[in-house]
This record gives structure tokens, C-alpha cells and sequence, in this order.
């Protein structure tokens, strides 16, 4: 896990039976185990009706893109965590620029990522 490289992981269960709690619990510990560790988590809703399918990658792909004030202001992240990925923000953005030039449009709200 600590050897560079991301991991994804995928915790399924029925509502209510700890499976938030669970994933912050241990995101809090490694990253408290581990100075440089960065977490990002999404989350999804089938008891919504259709909804968005690739809602949990949005908000991944959001908080790695700099967009944590709205999870820290609603208690889904703390301090620390914010900022680990506002500290990954540059990485995140030359990543995009060198590996996906099609998605800066996609990501950006005004399409200008790339020169940011």
C-alpha cells in the first residue's frame, strides 16, 4: 500500500451497518500511521432511484481536484485530511494535464484546468 501506488477499495453492506464508520475509522488510522497518505472516498445511494452511478468517482475525483470545503464543512472529512489533499492538488492537476488532456474539459468548470 505504501509503495506509490493507489488502491481502491469497496465496501458494500445494508444501510446502517457501519460501513461509513468503518471506512473513516481506518482511513484515520493509516493515515496516522503514515504521514504521507492521502484518502479520498465516494459515496453511493441505490435507494434513490436510478441516480448517478459514478457518483462515488465524482467525489473522489472532486476531492482530489482540490473540492473538500463542502465535505469539511459537512463533517465528512476533518482538518488533516483536507488539507493531504489540497498539499496533493499540484500532482493531481500535472497527472491530468500529462495522462487525460480529453478529461481537463470534463474536470474544470470553465475548461481551463490545464493552464491552472
Amino acid at each position: 500500500m505504501l509503495t506509490g501506488q493507489a488502491r481502491i477499495a469497496f465496501v458494500a453492506g445494508e444501510a446502517g451497518c457501519g460501513k461509513t464508520a468503518l471506512v473513516r475509522e481506518l482511513a484515520r488510522r493509516a493515515r496516522a500511521a503514515h504521514a504521507g497518505l492521502v484518502t479520498a472516498t465516494g459515496r453511493c445511494n441505490a435507494h434513490t432511484g436510478i441516480g448517478d452511478p459514478y457518483l462515488a468517482w465524482r467525489e473522489i475525483l472532486a476531492q482530489l481536484g482540490g473540492e473538500v470545503e463542502a465535505p469539511w464543512a459537512a463533517g465528512a472529512m476533518g482538518r488533516e485530511e483536507a488539507t493531504r489533499l489540497w498539499a496533493l492538488l499540484p500532482h493531481t492537476g500535472q497527472a491530468l494535464v500529462e495522462a487525460g488532456p480529453e478529461l481537463v474539459g470534463c474536470w474544470s468548470r470553465r475548461g481551463d484546468a490545464g493552464a491552472r
